[in-house]
């Protein structure tokens, strides 16, 4: 239990690690420089939120398949079957949902 809880931390630190960090940054950064007429700092603020998004689906997404599927080793000679297919097109699917914001 601890070797694939220690393997699927392995998997996601880096989204954990940014939706921490953007949160952080969010809570700390005063409201003028998140919302402002600035278009650099607007700007900004876009990417902070699409990273946030993306960094969100991929955690999200990744949930869902440890809880539908188990391990697919996509590295099978016999190439790709329809369970891995699936889990691509969740992927795809989950990040993509969480990218436009809903």
């Amino acid at each position: 239990m601890w070797e694939k809880l220690k393997w699927t931390l392995s998997r996601i630190w880096f989204e954990t690690l940014a939706i921490i960090s953007i949160f952080t940054i969010i809570f700390f950064t005063p409201s003028s420089y998140i919302a402002s007429a600035d278009a650099r700092i607007g700007l900004l603020a876009l990417f902070i939120t699409k990273f946030l998004f993306v960094s969100a689906g991929t955690l999200h997404a990744h949930a869902i398949r440890e809880i539908l599927f188990p391990y697919i080793n996509f590295n099978k000679e016999e190439g790709l079957t329809s369970n891995a297919v699936l889990v691509i097109a969740i992927y795809v699917i989950v990040i993509f949902a969480w990218a436009r914001g809903g």
